[in-house]
């Protein structure tokens, strides 16, 4: 027989996954995961109508996003989420996308149609909670954009929240610029299609370093935001929200401020050049400035009606 000689640190790294490992019974576990997310489905009719031809395109699309959250111990936690995301053409088999596997590209950019959309570990101590892992980024200039990183979250003020962050490895959707435009001098080549290949750095090829002010203090909340897209762009914004009470109605006023200072002066994209003749796809220069959005919004609620 032979013997494996392990050093102090892996025998302490070993015990430390066993007991974690035990600390939860799988009948404990299942009792305590929390399941949250939505299911929908929706019919996309599209008419398109030019000089030599009308098409209709008819389709189903069923989407769905569920993350279960399960308590590893009294300070652990895992999160891990699906997506489903099939867009079937109506009436055509052929090009029904329900099937999951080879040639099967999904939609949107997560991947094929069924994917593992998040897997992450938290970890709580005290008011703070650090998130380490593939999840949803959650900042006030994104949606629903997938990061690799980590978010932590602070609460030791009270009604106030501090957020900071760091991710790589962006999904390449259009939360953040667009995952079209390439930065640098890198050389590309373009067939037909306008497909392009060689070595290229896209604006989702770098990293997203941010940090936040969340609070709520009657009758005031807000949230101020501040991130920086490596090399690419700084971005800021600052929301608040002030409500009242007069009688039997609520008002609310929303404010907010949002802007970027740009790094990068210029990006590259495809375009397609109809005035060519034949017309062709070709890499156009796009000049990059910088933006700013201003908004407010005043609502009234009360009597069964809800206006703004």
């Amino acid at each position: 027989m032979k013997l494996v000689k392990l050093s102090l640190a892996t025998i302490i790294a070993a015990g430390a996954l066993a007991n974690l490992a035990s600390a939860t019974s799988l009948e404990e576990a299942i009792k305590n995961v929390e399941v949250t997310g939505y299911a929908r489905y929706r019919f996309d009719s599209q008419n398109a109508k030019l000089a030599s031809f009308e098409d209709t395109d008819n389709e189903h699309r069923f989407t769905s996003d569920i993350d279960f959250k399960a308590a590893l111990d009294d300070r652990f936690f895992g999160v891990i989420g699906f997506r489903y995301d099939s867009v079937d053409s109506s009436g055509e088999n052929v090009n029904s996308k329900t099937m999951v596997g080879v040639d099967d590209r999904g939609e949107d950019s997560f991947g094929q149609t069924f994917n593992i959309r998040q897997f992450y570990l938290g970890y709580t101590a005290g008011n703070t909670t650090l998130m380490a892992g593939r999840q949803v980024l959650g900042t006030f200039f994104t949606d629903d954009m997938i990061g690799t990183g980590i978010k932590v979250l602070n609460s030791d003020i009270g009604g106030l929240t501090l957020v900071g962050m760091a991710f790589d490895n962006l999904q390449g959707d259009n939360d953040i610029g667009s995952s079209a435009f390439i930065l640098g001098n890198a050389k590309a080549t373009l067939d037909l299609d306008g497909e392009i290949s060689g070595k290229l750095e896209y604006v989702t090829d770098r990293n997203l370093y941010g940090v936040a002010a969340i609070g709520s203090y009657d009758p005031v909340s807000f949230q101020l935001w501040y991130s920086a897209l490596d090399s690419v762009a700084q971005l800021y914004a600052a929301d608040v929200t002030l409500g009242a009470n007069i009688g039997d109605v609520d008002l609310s006023l929303q404010a907010q401020a949002a802007g970027s200072s740009m790094w990068a002066n210029s990006a590259r994209a495809v375009v397609y050049d109809s005035t060519q003749v034949p017309a062709k796809y070709e890499m156009a220069e796009l000049n990059l400035d910088d933006a700013t959005f201003l908004a407010a919004k005043l609502g009234a609620k009360g009597f069964g009606f809800d206006g703004s």
